[in-house]
């Protein structure tokens, strides 16, 4: 069999077996994105052909790199068939591709009846997440990413549910570089929820306008950003807001109707806390806090980040 032959045998066949795998979902645990960095081996290759030209161990090189050409050639449809039209759509994923919005209710007429309070737990990294609109079901997502999964599990004790949801990013712990994904979450406005956020390297849009929370916790870090949306019927009569952020951006626009206290640490680098007068030591609060029916309490650390609050 001639090089060419062969080579062009070897690409169709790598080809071929990597459509099929990925028809019955089998390479959902590849990174593709990873992958197109070994496109330098072709070039290696190449040049180990060029120097053993004429000997019988070309007809091995032909063949690996047939399967390394064939596997970028795979690995290319598989990042940019969902941002280019004209190209093939593969879905390596089973979950991006059978169900890629989910409900999740507590009863089986798809409307939360009898759940008065809720946890919310949202664990990712490398994103674009959004919090807003609501839903009969207990809570509604669409998301979209390339490789992984989101990981979502509801659990009730003592009458209050609780809702984790978190990218698993686990499952590639040798990927170099990573394709952002997105969510956009919606929940039932009838419970109270204790609303728990934790990201990395991403930005977060919630408008809590259409729901009442009780607790709001945010961990941000790595250059995250966030911008929270609170208006005078979010909150049951308190607010609390417990901050840890580390390295990023936190925009908090409240309705002037509410009373605010900012309790924070002495790492505080960058304040811009419009209608707040300094108290003491850390303590910022509107003049009329005490007078208002409902107050934000907004406690903890922001280390070498910016905190904004605007009042609308």
């Amino acid at each position: 069999m001639r090089h060419r032959y062969l080579g062009a045998f070897t690409i169709l066949l790598t080809v071929g077996l990597l459509f099929l795998l990925s028809n019955f979902y089998l390479l959902s645990w590849m990174n593709f994105a990873t992958t197109l960095l070994f496109w330098p081996i072709i070039l290696i290759l190449i040049g180990l052909y060029i120097l053993f030209k004429g000997r019988k161990i070309t007809y091995i090189i032909t063949a690996i790199n047939g399967f390394f050409v064939g596997l970028v050639l795979f690995s290319l449809l598989v990042v940019y068939s969902k941002s280019l039209p004209f190209l093939p759509k593969i879905n390596v994923d089973k979950q991006s591709k059978v169900n890629p919005s989910i409900n999740f209710t507590s009863s089986k007429d798809n409307v939360v009846k009898d759940i008065d309070r809720a946890n919310l737990v949202f664990k990712a990294e490398k994103g674009d997440f959004y919090l807003r609109g609501t839903t009969n079901a207990l809570t509604e997502y669409d998301t979209k990413t390339t490789f992984g999964e989101y990981i979502y599990t509801q659990s009730e004790k003592n009458g209050i549910v609780t809702v984790d949801i978190r990218f698993d990013s686990e499952r590639f712990p040798w990927k170099i570089i990573s394709e952002k994904n997105s969510l956009d979450l919606k929940l039932n406005p009838k419970p109270k929820w204790n609303i728990d956020f934790d990201i990395s390297s991403s930005t977060l849009d919630a408008d809590l306008g259409y729901y009442i929370v009780k607790n709001l916790q945010l961990r941000l870090v790595r250059a995250s950003s966030a911008t929270i949306n609170i208006e005078h019927g979010t909150i049951d009569n308190d607010l609390k807001i417990n901050l840890d952020v580390s390295t990023s951006r936190m925009y908090i626009k409240v309705d002037k109707d509410i009373g605010i206290r900012v309790t924070v640490d002495s790492i505080l680098s960058q304040t811009d806390l419009v209608g707040l007068t300094k108290l003491d030591n850390n303590i910022y609060e509107t003049e009329d806090f005490e007078q208002k029916a409902k107050k934000i309490y907004i406690e903890g650390k922001i280390n070498l980040s910016t905190l904004k609050l605007v009042r609308s």
